[in-house]
């Protein structure tokens, strides 16, 4: 029997000041290649640094996590019949957001390292009397990744200092849908708002449970397709060279606006007719003018459903929520080819895990 109450480690990192408890995947180096940082504080400190022009040196990756599975996937499909799984993995590169390159496993392995050694020091802060041989290890991974980014992740844990008695592997669907078990239903589809949607049948008068896995790996699902949207709309607002050059050129104001949006998309409801207000970082406004020699306000004129107020952009909210449609679109069509199946037919309940499903956008649709 799992237990449903049990303590839980909160405000282990620094604190996130968006309130939520999922803290950004950053990884912050020093100049000699040493950790600094992690999550939030990494945005921090790399923001604070590239203030004051110190940050050339330094590296600072973000969202690494799906690298991982893209360069996986290219290499897999490249040299698949030439190298074995330990060359491939550790052949691989990834590209920080000032341009320097690091081994992945290098990359993976201090983040992995960083979290263990924090929660050692919690548990030891609490006067708890467990010796580090008593602790077993998860980290969850996508459903998304191969065996080879399993395998990769294992390692990378090995490095970290678990040994893989301690190391556990768990799917993120499939974490959840351990506690979904003790849930008072008969069927479930479950999805992690990312790539992977599964039924399972619950049976409550016995000890064990089945499930049935009606799945397909599909990328591209979840936040990442509203953060394509935004930015979509933004090159179509300034033009996709514009775009590019303020990416490339201007990193730390890019990371800026992701991080100004990761903010304000929480709060975009469905039923909400407020105006969703946006503040665009200026060297996006040079840029603008250095390749197009217009400002916002010229190439935006013809847009009815966006108005600019100084540095801030002003969203009308059927374009705020229009960042959603794709991505819900795309989830409902599975989930919908799914209730197809003869399977799940009488499911009565959804439900969804991971922050995508926190987007009352979502939830509505």
């Amino acid at each position: 029997m799992i237990p449903q109450k049990y303590p839980l480690m909160h405000g282990v990192l620094a604190h996130n000041r968006d309130c939520h408890s999922k803290h950004p995947l950053a990884f912050c180096l020093t100049k000699i290649k040493n950790f600094f940082a992690f999550g939030t504080e990494a945005e921090d400190k790399y923001t604070e640094l590239a203030q004051e022009e110190d940050h050339i040196h330094w590296s600072f990756f973000r969202r690494f996590k799906m690298q991982l599975y893209d360069k996986q996937n290219e290499v897999d499909k490249i040299r698949t019949f030439v190298l074995h799984l330990q060359e491939i993995s550790r052949s691989l590169m990834l590209e920080s957001e000032n341009g320097c390159l690091m081994p992945a496993m290098k990359v993976f392995s201090k983040s992995i390292k960083y979290l263990k050694t924090h929660s050692e020091n919690h548990i030891n802060s609490k006067t708890l009397c467990i010796r580090p041989h008593e602790i077993d290890w998860v980290l969850t991974i996508q459903a998304i990744w191969t065996d080879h980014a399993k395998q990769f992740m294992r390692e990378a844990g090995n490095i970290a200092g678990i040994p893989n008695s301690r190391l556990i592997l768990a799917l993120e669907p499939e974490a959840a849908s351990i506690y979904c078990k003790n849930l008072p239903v008969d069927r479930i589809v479950c999805s992690d708002g990312k790539s992977v949607l599964k039924f399972f049948h619950l049976v409550p008068s016995i000890l064990y449970w089945t499930r049935r896995f009606i799945w397909q790996k599909w990328r591209g699902l979840g936040w990442s397709k509203v953060d394509q949207a935004f930015e979509e709309f933004f090159s179509d607002i300034v033009g996709m060279e514009t775009m590019e050059v303020f990416r490339e050129e201007d990193k730390l104001e890019y990371l800026s606006l992701c991080r100004e949006f990761e903010m304000k998309k929480r709060d975009i409801r469905p039923d909400s007719k407020a105006k969703c207000t946006i503040r665009v970082p200026v060297c996006l406004i040079e840029r603008l003018q250095d390749v197009k020699g217009m400002s916002l306000k010229e190439v935006s004129s013809s847009n009815k459903s966006i108005v600019w107020v100084g540095d801030k952009l002003r969203l009308d909210a059927e374009t705020a929520k229009s960042f959603f449609t794709e991505a819900s679109r795309q989830i409902i069509d599975h989930i919908s080819g799914i209730f197809e199946e003869s399977a799940v037919v009488g499911t009565e309940a959804i439900v969804m895990v991971g922050d995508f499903s926190e987007f009352q956008c979502f939830r509505r649709q």
